[in-house]
């Protein structure tokens, strides 16, 4: 049985029958990731690699700026899930993740030095978040070793990531139960009730 309520398609299977055949036998034309319009096309502008559909489809991304999100009629669109998968094998086969031992040992003895001082169980949880940060950073991106847990670049970091948690949460932005509501005119100065939580 197929809904469509208010713009969010779903469908009921409710034959064990049925649902085997279709998410078994036919996993590969009918498997994909739910989709979260806040967080994947809005907050993370498409590029969030973990919530990609899958195949070839490019996905639409918004153009955001001051806080607000501004949509565009032409949206840009971003790399397909199987371009980044590729991207992402190439860096991580296990020859190239050789290259990354000097850099997390370095990265390991800064988190050892910094837990050693008589502060460090205050804030435990951040030394740890500095050190993946660090990390993922100087592969990714060549970016100098965060070295403090009040570096800047590591609170816009935190504050993303604090973010996209609150916004995986299932219902808790109006935009992700009505799709609809993504093409709302900024003009209009209704766009602000898409970031009111519902909860």
């Amino acid at each position: 049985m197929y809904l469509n309520a208010a713009g969010q398609p779903t469908i009921v299977l409710n034959s064990l029958k049925s649902s085997f055949e279709l998410l078994e036998r036919r996993a590969i034309k009918y498997s994909d990731r739910p989709r979260f319009i806040m967080l994947q096309e809005i907050i993370s502008q498409g590029l969030l690699f973990a919530l990609m559909g899958y195949g070839d489809r490019w996905v639409p991304i918004m153009v955001s700026g001051n806080e607000i999100i501004r949509l565009i009629a032409m949206p840009l669109y971003s790399c397909s899930w199987r371009r980044m998968r590729r991207a992402t094998h190439e860096a991580l086969t296990k020859r190239v993740v050789q290259n990354y031992h000097p850099l997390q040992t370095k990265e390991a003895t800064i988190l050892t030095s910094s837990l050693l001082s008589p502060s460090a169980s205050l804030n435990l949880e951040k030394h740890f978040h500095r050190l993946a940060a660090s990390t993922v950073l100087s592969i990714l991106y060549d970016y100098p070793t965060l070295k403090s847990i009040h570096d800047p670049t590591l609170e816009k970091i935190e504050e993303y990531m604090l973010r996209t948690s609150h916004a995986a949460i299932p219902g808790t932005y109006f935009v992700d139960i009505f799709p609809w509501m993504m093409y709302i005119p900024e003009r209009s100065g209704i766009l602000s009730i898409i970031s009111h939580c519902v909860c």
